[in-house]
């Protein structure tokens, strides 16, 4: 089954994955649910905590798919089929699972995901037999199993869509000012008060704000225009796709996006936005595979326990202290970033308690903690 466990991100074991015959991985691989955009990933663990994505030889870009584009899929209702076709728009990916439990869970996974996002034309059809699904030159539109509603899918509503996300684009009708570092949002009452409670006394209250129908905010620009986007619903860079718009940046870029999502974070928890707090968690949480400079992740494990981060975290502590556990090697190879984590207290007491809790889950561990490490 797949990882379900929040702080955790979510993955199936694959064999072996081939996209429409003319690509196929060279060994196993990890298929990965970005949660916040409801896509899955290819991508191989070649160490723990590390993870890099599997990429097209011809044209390097990632090898993943959306599930509101995906227009059908194929497999054997058996716990011994472990291969599930997935029939998008010009291709075709077949996926073999380690094990047939884990492809009927992803099965199941995928259906909900396609329904929650409005892909209503999303078919699952069984094929006849598991030798015809074991052919290397099985193809779903041949046997007749593709969608055949390719008008009426190739109609689902892109990202920007929604109502609100038009209107935001627009600015129209606006009437209330959101100011951040000098810079001023235009914005809309009646969404802010249905989105949030604070912005609903705000808008709606006896304050000088309500009069001057304006509020200034202390956080940065950037931070209150990714904050109303996603109040909005718009599509941004920030919580965008993992594996499109993070997982084959460099270093220093994913560093300044995994500072973005946490200030996100902070603020959504502020302003009483659980739904875009809950679906920051998970984006920071995705994403953690792909964070490989050690200074980086010291970074963040600073960020989650500084006494100011919310106390309702999403098991983000976690996530981070279990990727700092996992990355603490080359954490101590690193002499900056090993100089921040011995500075920092509170994070080096949050990873000896995860090092004694693991101790204590594990059927064969030592009888005593272990000691903070030192570098050689």
């Amino acid at each position: 089954m797949a990882r379900s466990i929040l702080y955790k991100p979510v993955t199936w074991p694959i064999q072996s994955f081939a996209v429409s015959n003319d690509f196929r991985s060279p060994g196993p691989a990890l298929l990965l649910l970005d949660r916040a955009n409801a896509e899955f990933g290819l991508i191989y663990q070649t160490e723990p905590g590390i993870a890099v994505m599997a990429q097209f030889p011809d044209t390097e870009e990632p090898v993943y798919f959306q599930a509101s584009k995906a227009r059908a899929a194929c497999t054997r209702f058996n716990n011994s089929c472990k291969k599930v076709c997935i029939l998008m728009q010009h291709l075709q990916l077949d996926l073999t699972f380690m094990t047939g439990a884990h492809a009927a869970d992803f099965l199941r996974r995928l259906g909900r995901i396609a329904t929650r996002v409005g892909n209503l034309h999303f078919e699952v059809h069984e094929a006849a037999s598991n030798a015809i699904m074991g052919r290397a030159d099985f193809s779903m539109e041949k046997e007749g199993y593709g969608n055949c509603s390719t008008q009426a899918w190739m109609a689902i509503p892109d990202d920007n869509t929604s109502e609100w996300a038009r209107i935001y684009k627009t600015a129209k009708c606006t009437d209330f000012k959101i100011i951040a570092d000098g810079r001023v949002f235009p914005a809309h009452r009646v969404l802010l008060s249905t989105r949030s409670q604070y912005f609903n006394a705000v808008c709606d209250g006896r304050f000088s704000e309500t009069a001057q129908r304006s509020i200034t905010l202390p956080e940065s620009a950037e931070t209150v225009s990714t904050l109303l986007q996603e109040m909005y619903e718009v599509y941004n860079p920030t919580t965008g796709s993992i594996f499109a718009n993070f997982a084959l940046r460099r270093a220093i870029e994913k560093e300044q996006v995994m500072d973005n999502l946490a200030a996100l974070f902070i603020a959504s928890d502020k302003y009483g936005l659980e739904p875009i707090r809950n679906k920051v968690s998970f984006a920071i949480i995705d994403r953690l595979p792909f964070v490989y400079d050690p200074l980086a992740i010291v970074d963040l494990a600073s960020t989650v326990y500084h006494e100011g981060f919310p106390a309702m975290d999403c098991d983000l502590r976690k996530a981070v202290i279990g990727l700092l556990q996992a990355r603490l090697p080359a954490v101590m190879d690193d002499e900056e970033a090993w100089r921040e984590y011995v500075g920092n207290q509170a994070v080096v007491k949050a990873l000896h308690s995860h090092q004694c809790e693991m101790l204590e889950n594990a059927q064969n561990g030592l009888l005593t903690p272990p000691v903070t490490p030192t570098k050689k």
